[in-house]
């Protein structure tokens, strides 16, 4: 287990009436104006603290990651592919949360471990999951690096898993609205190319990591997900994991 403390506070910034200072451990991080943007501020650095702690030990992926009668899906992609929408529409299928960003990949036991925090859904994300979440585009909405709204969404209690999971799926998600949803096999090839890409820090875990995500992706089904609309998408990955 690994185990870092890091303290944060956020006071006033006597030199801006308007401004908030973010410090970590009484060091100033940030600038932060204006006050919608101090929760999301407070989110970013404490992920990144997170990641810090973790990366010496865990191969870290930008991805959604969740679990289905103990498999473990990994939901590689780059930024504005849909990944916390369609995470946030799974657990409500009834699927476990790993995470919505940062998957967590054990390179000795090829399991996903979860990575505690509060989904971040953006506006169009909000709108799709309105019937699933009736309450949460009523809420407040936070500044993502003080431009963009976001909503928190914090996964239901009844999602988080045990313990860690085997991986045994990688589906590569990507948002296409007024498309038809596909669920379209890859070679695991691909499959492994589209983790190696949202990789975090890769070439610092040596031959001896890459080689982990080699033999873990060996194992898996790999799959490429359009999803065109969320309920469909969904009913898709209910499907495959069914089966």
């Amino acid at each position: 287990m690994v185990q870092a403390r890091a303290t944060f506070a956020i006071r006033r910034n006597p030199q801006s009436p308007s401004g908030y200072l973010l410090l970590r451990d009484g060091i100033p991080l940030d600038d932060i104006s204006p006050p919608q943007a101090l929760l999301a501020a407070l989110d970013t650095a404490i992920t990144a603290a997170a990641v810090m702690a973790l990366d010496g030990h865990y191969i870290l992926v930008h991805a959604g990651a969740v679990a289905y009668a103990d498999q473990g899906v990994l939901l590689p992609a780059p930024a504005g592919h849909g990944k916390s929408t369609l995470v946030a529409g799974l657990l409500a299928a009834g699927f476990q949360y790993l995470s919505d960003e940062v998957a967590v990949f054990d390179p000795h036991t090829h399991h996903l471990l979860p990575f505690a925090k509060s989904l971040a859904i953006k506006h169009g994300g909000a709108a799709a999951l309105a019937e699933l979440y009736p309450g949460l585009a009523s809420g407040v909405p936070r500044l993502h690096d003080g431009r963009e709204e976001v909503w928190y969404l914090p996964p239901p209690t009844r999602a988080w898993p045990a313990g860690p999971v085997p991986l045994r799926y990688v589906i590569q998600p990507e948002y296409a609205p007024a498309t038809p949803t596909r669920l379209v096999s890859m070679r695991r090839t691909d499959g492994l190319a589209g983790v190696v890409q949202q990789a975090c820090r890769l070439p610092a875990h040596g031959a001896a990591g890459f080689g982990s995500l080699v033999a873990a992706v060996r194992e898996t089904e790999c799959y490429a997900l359009t999803v065109g609309e969320l309920g469909s998408a969904i009913d898709h990955l209910l499907r495959l994991l069914d089966g």
